[in-house]
């Protein structure tokens, strides 16, 4: 499993957008996985890039729980993978979930917006399950039995 995590803010600029976003499984600038939102649409996002924005595995439109993406407001966003599952994370609060149906440990990470002014701050990739280490003292007495010599 994997985290991903990052302050960002969105500024409302004219004739711009207000978006921002987490990447993963990046392959090339017209296919990779993303994670985050559009503000003016109020809407947080799990998806597929194609070439464009519309291959949504999850979406989240705040406004219909009566709460809005402000543009300018610094949001703190964490994305976990785990296999082909991923976790959206607003200040802690789980947002979404979506299973993109194949394994997400591939591609390389990053951070995005599309046609847009917005600040990224405290990026931090992370494994949350380390890695097994093997003690080498492990293995010198892996085959001992117990039993004492006198």
């Amino acid at each position: 499993m994997s985290s991903l995590s990052v302050d960002m803010r969105a500024m409302a600029k004219s004739g711009f957008w207000a978006d921002g976003f987490v990447i993963f499984d990046y392959v090339d600038e017209n296919n990779f996985k993303y994670a985050g939102y559009f503000a003016v649409q109020n809407q947080w996002v799990m998806g597929q890039y194609r070439g464009h924005w519309g291959d949504r595995y999850a979406s989240v439109d705040w406004g219909d729980t009566d709460r809005d993406i402000v543009s300018g407001s610094e949001y703190n966003i964490s994305v976990r993978i785990h296999q082909d599952e991923v976790q959206l994370f607003v200040f802690g609060e789980l947002i979404a979930t979506a299973d993109f149906h194949t394994p997400l440990n591939q591609g390389a990470l990053g951070l995005a917006n599309y046609n847009a002014r917005t600040h990224f701050l405290q990026f931090i990739v992370s494994p949350t399950d380390p890695p097994s280490v093997s003690s080498p003292i492990d293995g010198a007495f892996a085959e001992y039995d117990g039993s004492l010599i006198d």
